[in-house]
């Protein structure tokens, strides 16, 4: 059985897994802070995103102690991927744009650059990082950014197959099933973000999905949610994020073309 495996995907190092309490311990910074803490049930979003449940300060203890030991802050969120037996799980980022407007003027050029270089400008996505879970050798195949940043447009259906793979642990039938419950999420998600009045740069689609035939519940077959809200804030604006919406679109694309691929079968 897996154990930890959200801790690696898209290289989230900053996240601690707390499997007693179904919890995820992540350091923050203040504008993702403010983001979770600002959000509730009246915006769009809330069901779409890890549930919130505080934050606290993440404490070491140097000796000697020096000004990099300070107190972090963190939240603490939902563990998504407690939902599921064997979970496959999927990062990837949103947006042709990857800087906020208080990056310096060497991040931005550094930013504009991996956008170009990536699938990120030309779609507003790029696959950030996936795990597998591998029947025949009882552990998970691992694909990094690596990969991800290797990629053209025409090679992101790839991509997705090597996510959602054929054949499968799980039956033909079951995978259909996962693949459609994606597909309806990101529309929803969709719906959401078209309405709400947020600027988001840099954040992510999570996508889990079952990989245990065994204990497959349609009800918990796939799970799509926004995360990474470091350079996320609430506006007035009465316009939607293009910059995420088009990554959310491609996706949908993605997911749909190959639904239809996999439902000939």
């Amino acid at each position: 059985m897996p154990s930890s495996p959200l801790q690696v995907v898209g290289g989230h190092k900053d996240t601690i897994e707390l499997d007693e309490d179904d919890m995820l311990i992540k350091t923050t910074n203040p504008t993702e802070l403010d983001f979770y803490q600002s959000v509730n049930i009246a915006h769009s979003i809330y069901h779409h995103i890890p549930h919130f449940y505080g934050a606290l300060k993440l404490h070491s203890a140097p000796n000697p102690p020096s000004a990099e030991d300070a107190p972090k802050e963190a939240i603490v969120l939902e563990n998504l991927t407690d939902y599921f037996s064997i979970p496959n799980i999927c990062d990837i980022k949103l947006g042709k744009v990857l800087y906020d407007d208080h990056a310096t003027p060497e991040k931005q050029q550094r930013m504009e650059q991996s956008s170009i270089n990536t699938t990120s400008h030309a779609t507003g996505i790029r696959f950030t990082g996936f795990k597998v879970w591998n029947t025949a050798k009882e552990d998970y195949d691992v694909t990094d950014k690596a990969y991800g940043k290797s990629l053209t447009p025409q090679q992101l259906p790839d991509a997705l197959r090597r996510f959602i793979p054929i054949p499968h642990s799980l039956t033909i039938k079951q995978l259909k099933f996962v693949v459609s419950s994606i597909h309806s999420q990101l529309l929803s998600v969709r719906d959401a973000v078209s309405l709400m009045p947020f600027r988001s740069i840099s954040s992510s689609i999570l996508i889990v999905h079952e990989a245990d035939s065994d204990d497959f519940l349609e009800e918990q077959a796939a799970m799509v949610k926004l995360i990474d809200f470091a350079h996320t804030r609430l506006t007035d604006a009465d316009t939607p994020d293009m910059n995420i919406l088009a990554g959310i679109d491609t996706l949908i694309d993605l997911v749909y073309n190959y639904k239809e691929y996999i439902n000939q079968l």
